[in-house]
């Protein structure tokens, strides 16, 4: 596989939303350029995931092993986003199940070990004829904590309706942020697990689509630890989503201010905004962090120009930044 490496420091600085978001000081980064897209996941031992769709595992020679779940492999659709420091993955087959005896649900969630062994996960109701639609993975611990969402069918409107689930030592436990529901938009609350740490913090999503219109979808934040739900909303945003969450109780956000958005690291109440200087990117997206504040995600850069139409020739590649020193306290 070709590599692109850069050693080029960025300095993070804010440009255009410094006012908004100078909160605290920046870091600094290095960079390595893989050309490969889709980059989602990276543990301490520098183990990384490409995902979601076509996942495949690369090593720290960027050695590729892909990977699928084996039932049905002519019909499944594996996809991943997550791993933990031991390197088992997270993540969920849409299996086409009609010739089975009992039925499943569109998309199951899987455990992937360091030897390639598949786990699923079982769950309450787990047919098409039942509830429960879709059981999806999203995030797990060192430990084999996996978090993510199950989503039960409308009693009215096409679809389902999604509630975060934990899962340890195979007992399921339903986690819905306390957010009230619109009596008159029932369904338009859900919530998704998107990470677990090894101290059993999860990182909970809450969306809200204001009567099945998606594109007025609002998010909110908030890291739930022993029962006690702590918002991690931006201060006057109009939505934060959540990313990713370490085992030192570090989040990924993405935040919009509506005029600006951008990426910020939270740690013990703080906000830390994050502007990456990669070389020649014209935009980039952070996927995932490890437990060093490393950094993945892909961006994309120009490569030529289009001989007929005159438009910009794109390509996508994946990134890690790596913390160049300790942020300033």
């Amino acid at each position: 596989m070709k590599t692109l490496f850069s050693t080029i420091v960025g300095i993070v600085t804010w440009l255009t939303v410094s006012t908004a978001f100078a909160i605290e000081p920046p870091y600094t980064y290095t960079y390595r350029t893989i050309d490969k897209p889709g980059l989602r996941g990276i543990n301490k031992n520098g183990e990384m995931l490409v995902g979601p769709g076509s996942p495949a595992l690369l090593d720290k020679k960027l050695n590729l092993t892909p990977f699928r779940c084996p039932v049905l492999p002519d019909n499944d659709n594996t996809g991943a986003i997550r791993l933990n420091n031991r390197g088992d993955v997270v993540g969920w087959c849409s299996i086409y199940s009609r010739d089975l005896n009992p039925r499943l649900p569109g998309l199951v969630t899987f455990i992937r070990d360091k030897k390639g062994n598949f786990t699923y996960l079982s769950f309450p109701d787990i047919n098409f004829r039942g509830d429960v639609r879709e059981i999806v993975g999203y995030g797990i611990s060192d430990d084999g904590q996996v978090v993510g969402y199950y989503c039960v069918k409308f009693s009215i409107f096409r679809g389902c309706k999604g509630h975060g689930f934990h899962w340890k030592d195979g007992k399921y436990t339903t986690i819905d942020a306390p957010v009230s529901t619109d009596p008159n938009d029932p369904d338009g609350v859900e919530t998704y697990l998107l990470g677990v740490n090894r101290r059993g913090q999860i990182l909970v999503e809450h969306t809200e689509s204001f009567q099945n219109d998606f594109s007025r979808q609002k998010r909110h934040v908030f890291l739930y630890d022993n029962g006690i739900f702590t918002s991690l909303d931006y201060p006057s945003s109009l939505s934060t989503e959540g990313i990713d969450l370490n085992n030192d109780t570090e989040v990924l956000l993405f935040v919009n201010l509506g005029s600006s958005s951008g990426y910020f690291l939270w740690d013990d109440g703080k906000f830390f905004p994050i502007q990456l200087s990669l070389p020649n990117a014209l935009s980039y997206t952070i996927r995932g962090m490890n437990d060093d504040g490393q950094l993945v995600g892909s961006y994309a850069m120009q490569v030529g120009t289009d001989p007929y139409w005159g438009s910009p020739i794109l390509k996508s590649y994946s990134f890690i930044a790596t913390p160049a020193r300790t942020r300033k306290s």
